[in-house]
């Protein structure tokens, strides 16, 4: 039941993140961190793909490209999170990781990158809003969790 609830959560993220300008955090992307650092690898990877689908139908041109970033970013967030046992600052470098991995798959097979201005902005906020995003999606679907 918590894994259906995440995934309808993943996908009320990408409802609000598709309606608004790119100058908005990644909310999808924090959303699927918070996720993969609780469930398992084939559940994130799944996640990550089905988030990363819906993203694409937005832009049917590219299909294939956010699906592959977001679930190689799911899969690998919830395969490194053992190597940093609970600590509140994993959550930025995988932030900044998967930022890295989406905006190099944008650049080398999706529609390119968006302005520099947007992409700054975009970043800044997704990087900044990742500790309060994983805090409250922690505690709103694990909430037995506590970090170290």
């Amino acid at each position: 039941m918590r894994t259906f609830v995440a995934f309808l959560l993943l996908y009320l993220l990408f409802l609000v993140q598709a309606s608004v300008t790119p100058w908005w955090p990644d909310l999808v992307l924090l959303g699927l961190i918070a996720v993969s650092l609780h469930e398992t690898r084939i559940t994130s990877a799944l996640a990550g793909a089905f988030t990363g689908l819906c993203l694409d139908v937005t832009n049917p041109a590219f299909t294939g490209t956010s699906l592959f970033a977001l679930a190689v970013t799911g899969y690998g967030v919830a395969s490194l999170r053992t190597l940093f046992y609970r600590a509140r600052w994993a959550t930025l470098l995988f932030v900044l990781m998967a930022l890295a991995l989406k905006w190099a798959a944008l650049a080398l097979f999706g529609p390119g990158l968006p302005g520099l201005a947007p992409l700054l902005v975009s970043s800044a906020l997704t990087v900044a809003l990742a500790p309060l995003a994983e805090l409250g999606l922690t505690r709103l679907l694990y909430p037995g969790w506590q970090p170290a």
